[in-house]
């Protein structure tokens, strides 16, 4: 008997399907359930729900996306998103923590600079913040950093410029200047100066306080020393880089000269315009503007002058200096009384005389010396020193500290000197007094050795260039310039501008006094060969000079005069060893590196 069973169907199929109807290009992948994989965020939409016990999709990359895509889809997952937000976070805070840090650290430095630098060279505190930046930083720059004294005067001229054009500016510090020519006569200004070929004369100041004016002269003079070294220079337009006239490529010079290694490339004629205004500009327009005192005017005319004279335009560096000299006498009563106005000398009972005069006279003598007329410019000092030692005697002026500090000697006194420089940051800086004008009557201080002592040195130089019998007048000169000029760097009451020109005058002394004893020596020298083996001995002259004893006498005065010229040298030596033990050449000079960097000094604003 058969009977029928019936298999009942079931609900499920035994096992899922091993393949699911996806494209054919993503096939399943069994799941690891003991790792757990990194969710890809870029991977395409799966049509099941991600769930723990079930197997995940893993599309394979396509290969026409590149390998980019390929690579996205490995790295950016959602712990590296989130590492990538925190470094990210990271970076942009400690570089915006390390620019506010560098920018005030700079902004800090850049104020230090100048505050030490306002202690250096103080700036009219009327001035806007941008003028003084600007005062400071010509200042800074025109003081060489090195002991070469090498400065750049590109750079300095540059600064000196746009100090005066800010000064001149109304809408930043010139404010309430009045233009001239209107008022006056064509090309003349106070003081009856006809200037020709002048296309804009000086400004009217008188309304400006002193400090204001006496920065404005500085500046003015600052532009004329920068206008002095580069004159000639060019400066390529296309670079901005001044260059000398030898190095231009171009019709006018055929056979330029190599440009250094660390200097750019030689520029081209057609780039090239002159680098600075000639120096006349800025001389003629301090001479012609009102306001300026007696001196302020006479040393820019007769710096002008010098210029001149550098130059070989003798005759108008005279006319310069006879200009200087009729305002100087415009001041007196009696002029002619006073100075000789056709030999320039002074009157030897003149009363009332003048800085200003002895100042005009001074320049005149040394015009005549540079010319070679010595007959004219010896009578000149010599009038000049007489009139400063017959001056009545006036009390000395209360001595002003350095503006600068010495060498340290010690490390507590370079310990000292730091104390000094930070403290003096928390001090307010005073501007100087106002220097005399010049005009008033001369008083015999401890001050004035310092300019006998010029003179002294002056006088020796146009001795011993004279003749031959005049040589040892001119080294006696020197050696009384030189003594003085020490004893008065030595002295506690001289002012400290008085104790430059001393050093100066001390340091000049003594190279001229090597000099002359040098060539006096070699002179002797000569002469000691030439009386051993006279040429003329073969002669009849020589013969009878020989029988008679006359050049055994002509040596025995060589040899006493060789004598005396070594004791001279030894003393010469003697008193060198002195001044250096002494630091007296050393007394204003810079330790190694200023504070402030150049760097610093050369923005532009």
């Amino acid at each position: 008997m058969h009977f029928h069973r019936h298999i009942r169907l079931q609900l499920r199929p035994l096992r899922p399907p091993l393949r699911l109807h996806i494209p054919r290009k993503s096939p399943t992948r069994a799941r690891f359930f003991t790792r757990n994989t990194q969710l890809l965020l870029i991977s395409p939409a799966i049509p099941r729900p991600q769930l723990g016990f079930l197997p995940q999709l893993c599309h394979l990359p396509a290969r026409k996306q590149g390998q980019l895509q390929s690579a996205l889809s490995r790295l950016i997952s959602t712990q590296t998103k989130r590492y990538l937000k925190e470094q990210a976070w990271q970076g942009g805070k400690w570089t915006m923590w390390g620019t506010i840090f560098s920018t005030l650290g700079l902004t800090w430095l850049f104020i230090a600079t100048h505050e030490l630098l306002d202690r250096e060279f103080p700036a009219p505190p009327e001035w806007s913040h941008r003028t003084r930046f600007r005062y400071h930083s010509a200042k800074g720059i025109e003081t060489p950093e090195s002991l070469l004294g090498i400065t750049d005067w590109a750079s300095t001229g540059d600064v000196w410029r746009r100090t005066v054009e800010g000064l001149e500016d109304p809408n930043l510090d010139g404010k309430g200047l009045v233009q001239q020519g209107e008022e006056e006569g064509e090309g003349e200004t106070e003081g009856g100066i006809l200037v020709a070929g002048v296309e804009e004369m000086g400004y009217d100041i008188s309304g400006k306080s002193e400090p204001w004016r006496r920065g404005y002269h500085e500046a003015l003079m600052g532009c004329a020393r920068s206008a002095e070294h580069l004159y000639g220079d060019v400066l390529d337009i296309t670079r901005g880089h001044v260059f000398s006239p030898c190095f231009v490529i171009g019709p006018s010079n055929p056979n330029p000269t190599p440009t250094p290694p660390w200097r750019p490339s030689a520029p081209l004629e057609e780039n090239c315009v002159p680098a600075y205004e000639p120096p006349e500009a800025y001389y003629l327009k301090i001479v012609t503007t009102k306001g300026f005192t007696t001196r302020q005017r006479m040393e820019a005319a007769v710096a002008y002058a010098e210029w001149l004279d550098h130059k070989g335009m003798h005759e108008r560096a005279e006319e310069m200096i006879r200009w200087a000299s009729n305002l100087a006498m415009s001041r007196l009563t009696i002029p002619s009384s006073v100075v000789n106005t056709y030999s320039g000398t002074i009157q030897a009972d003149a009363q009332g005389v003048t800085e200003n005069i002895l100042f005009a006279a001074t320049a005149l003598a040394i015009h005549q010396a540079t010319l070679g007329d010595t007959s004219t410019a010896l009578p000149i000092f010599l009038s000049v020193l007489r009139a400063r030692r017959n001056a009545p005697i006036g009390l000395p002026a209360p001595v002003t500290p350095l503006a600068q500090q010495q060498t340290a000697q010690t490390d507590i006194a370079a310990m000292g000197n730091v104390v000094k420089s930070l403290w003096s940051l928390l001090q307010e800086v005073k501007y100087p007094p106002p220097p005399p004008t010049g005009d008033e009557p001369l008083l015999r201080t401890p001050d004035e050795s310092a300019e006998e002592a010029g003179v002294m040195l002056y006088v020796g130089e146009i001795l011993f260039a004279s003749s031959k019998e005049q040589h040892e007048s001119g080294i006696a000169w020197t050696r009384d310039g030189v003594e003085l000029a020490e004893k008065c760097s030595k002295d506690p009451t001289v002012q400290t501008e008085a104790k430059k020109r001393a050093v100066d005058c001390l340091r000049v002394g003594l190279d001229n006094w090597r000099t002359m004893v040098s060539l006096v020596t070699e002179e002797l020298e000569e002469e000691t060969r030439n009386s051993s083996f006279p040429p003329h001995r073969t002669s009849w002259s020589g013969a009878v000079e020989h029988l008679l004893g006359w050049d055994i006498k002509r040596q025995e005065v060589v040899k006493k005069q060789m004598e005396r010229w070594t004791r001279e040298e030894k003393e010469l030596r003697r008193y060198e060893l002195s001044v250096d033990r002494a630091r007296l050449l050393e007394m204003f000079k810079r330790d190694g590196k200023p504070i402030w960097s150049s760097w610093l000094l050369n923005i532009k604003f």
